[in-house]
């Protein structure tokens, strides 16, 4: 089934067999096509080669998560190919974990224009992996790493030092990332003051009422703050100028 927004956005949804051509018929019928979400389409991708029929002239947003890609060369000379990405989304794609030069030359052909990037649900992700995304991305506003439970987000340390790079983000997700130091959770938030969105849901350890006060100074701008199972937390700061939306706490 395949779902329009717009003239220049489609989701494909709920992909059979019937539409494995799909990616190719869709690149002959919409040429133009800027925002592409093809995520969990299983048979659209049984033969990862079909990645290589995606449009490719204006396309600026593609989202594959969940699609069970193991060909790392395939997903790398698929997405370099698309010069004008900004927004890419690969939760729960296993080749991303194994093969380091995926991530690296995403960032290396988009860091200077990416602004979302998707890496969730990739439980054995390297920590060294992330490596490119502090030397390469400069403008990045949204970044997911929710269950990559193997991350330390040490790799990201440059990354959240530079205030350059960290004032352009607004949404950070860290669900589950269970690893990452009390004093590298404390760097990351009160580095990022621009934050409208964070979620830390799952880090029984790392959060307490010290992390909260940190983003209760940090982060004016924020609306939301994910503390699911963060057990810690006595008391809430209490701050007339900013209002927390605790979701699901």
């Amino acid at each position: 089934m395949l779902t329009s927004c717009c003239d220049h956005c489609f989701r494909i949804d709920f992909c059979s067999s019937k539409f494995s051509s799909g990616l190719k018929e869709l690149a002959d019928m919409c040429p133009n096509i800027k925002k592409l979400d093809i995520s969990s389409c299983y048979d659209l991708v049984k033969d990862n080669n079909n990645l290589l029929n995606i449009p490719s002239k204006l396309l600026t947003e593609l989202n594959l998560s969940g699609l069970p890609l193991m060909s790392s060369a395939i997903v790398k000379q698929a997405l370099t190919r698309l010069q004008s990405l900004t927004v890419i989304g690969l939760s729960g794609v296993p080749c991303i974990a194994t093969d380091k030069f995926i991530i690296e030359e995403i960032c290396d052909e988009f860091g200077h224009q990416l602004k979302a990037l998707d890496l969730s649900m990739n439980p054995s992700l390297p920590d060294t992996f992330l490596r490119p995304i502090a030397h390469h991305c400069a403008c990045l506003e949204k970044l997911n790493l929710s269950f990559c439970s193997s991350i330390t987000l040490e790799s990201l340390r440059r990354f959240f030092e530079d205030d350059s790079k960290v004032q352009h983000l607004s949404y950070l997700a860290l669900m589950q990332v269970k690893h990452v130091a009390f004093e590298m959770l404390e760097l990351c938030v009160s580095k990022c003051y621009n934050l409208q969105s964070i979620y830390l849901d799952g880090l029984i350890e790392q959060v307490d009422d010290r992390i909260v006060e940190c983003i209760a100074n940090t982060c004016p701008k924020l609306a939301r703050v994910g503390l699911k199972g963060c057990t810690k937390i006595t008391t809430f700061v209490e701050n007339s100028e900013l209002c927390i939306v605790l979701e699901n706490f």
